[in-house]
C-alpha cells in the first residue's frame, strides 16, 4: 500500500530529475521530492537508495538539477543542501576504494557546497561586519543547511578535496559569526578526527597543517574575547573557547606528524595549550587537561 505508492513517487521524482530534460520539469521534480520528505523521513532513505544504486552516472546526472534547484531562492537553496545531505549520509558500504570513481562528484559537490555558503552568508551580514546582524532567517537556515551538509562530508571526503575545492575556507569564515560558530566548530572537530590515509600522506599531511593554522588562527582571539566579554555574552565565547581547545586538541591526538616536524609550530601549540591549562576560567583549565595528563 503506503509504501509501494512511495517507491512509486521516489521513483517518478527522480525520473522527472533528468539529465537533459527542462528546467520546468526539474521543477515539479523538486517539488515531489519536496513533498515526500515532509510527508515521511525514511522516504529521503529510499530516494538516497535508489541514487546510490544507479552508481556514479546518476549521481553526476542529479547534480544538475540540484545546481539549478539552488541558484532559485534561500528555501529552494536549503533543499539543495538538503538533498546532497541524505545523499551522504545515506551512502551505504562506500569504502575508500570507491572514491576514486566519484572523484567529479565530490569536487562539484564541494564547488557547490562552497559557493552557496559564500552567497547566503554575505547576503545576511549587516553593512556593519563588526556587528554581524542577520537580515533574513531564510539564508539562516540555507547557511545552517549547507554546514549540516559539509559536516556530513567532511566525516569521509578526502581532506585534501574539502581544502582544494574551498569548503575548509567557507567554514573558516563561518568561525566569525556567531550564529554558525557551533556546527562550523563541528565541521573542524570532524576533521581533526580524520585519520591518515595510506596513499596522499603528503597531501594529507599538508591539509592538515592547514587546519592546524586556521584553528591556531582564532585559538588566541577567541581566548581574548573570554577576557574582554561582559557577561551578557560570556558563556557564548567561554563555549567557542571550549571548542577550539577541543579541536586542537583531537587534532593533535589524531594528526600528530603534522606539526611535530615543525618546531615554530609545536612551540606555538604547547604555548597555547598551556594558556587554556592556566585560564583563570575553570571550563579552560579542564577542557586542556586531558592534554597534559
Amino acid at each position: 500500500g503506503g509504501e509501494l505508492y512511495e517507491d512509486l513517487l521516489a521513483k517518478a521524482s527522480l525520473h522527472l530529475l533528468g539529465k537533459g530534460l527542462p528546467p520546468q520539469v526539474w521543477h515539479h521534480g523538486f517539488k515531489m521530492m519536496r513533498h515526500l520528505f515532509r510527508s515521511r523521513s525514511a522516504t529521503a532513505t529510499l530516494v538516497a537508495k535508489v541514487i546510490w544504486s544507479g552508481g556514479t552516472s546518476l549521481l553526476d546526472d542529479l547534480l544538475s538539477p540540484v545546481t539549478y534547484l539552488s541558484k532559485s531562492g534561500p528555501d529552494d537553496a536549503e533543499l539543495a543542501a538538503f538533498i546532497l545531505k541524505w545523499i551522504s549520509d545515506f551512502r551505504g558500504g562506500l569504502c575508500e576504494a570507491d572514491l576514486p570513481e566519484l572523484d567529479e562528484f565530490l569536487t562539484n559537490v564541494m564547488l557547490l557546497l562552497s559557493s552557496l555558503i559564500e552567497k547566503h552568508s554575505e547576503s545576511i551580514i549587516a553593512e556593519r561586519p563588526d556587528e554581524l546582524m542577520v537580515s533574513t532567517e531564510k539564508d539562516v537556515l540555507t547557511v545552517t543547511s549547507c554546514l549540516l551538509a559539509a559536516n556530513a562530508y567532511a566525516e569521509w571526503v578526502p581532506v585534501v578535496h574539502l581544502v582544494k575545492h574551498g569548503l575548509v575556507k567557507r567554514c573558516e569564515s563561518l568561525l566569525h559569526l556567531s550564529r554558525f560558530q557551533t556546527y562550523a566548530l563541528k565541521f573542524f572537530k570532524i576533521l581533526c578526527q580524520r585519520r591518515r590515509p595510506l596513499t596522499v600522506a603528503k597531501d594529507y599531511d599538508d591539509a592538515m597543517s592547514h587546519v592546524f593554522e586556521i584553528l591556531m588562527s582564532i585559538s588566541q582571539d577567541s581566548l581574548t574575547k573570554v577576557a574582554a566579554c561582559s557577561d551578557f555574552s560570556s558563556e557564548r565565547e567561554l563555549n567557542v573557547a571550549e571548542g577550539i581547545c577541543d579541536c586542537l586538541f583531537t587534532l593533535v591526538s589524531s594528526n600528530m606528524q603534522c606539526i611535530i616536524a615543525d618546531t615554530i609550530k609545536t612551540s606555538c601549540f604547547l604555548r597555547q595549550m598551556l594558556e587554556y591549562y592556566q585560564h583563570y576560567k575553570i571550563a579552560l583549565h579542564f577542557q586542556s587537561l586531558p592534554f597534559w595528563l
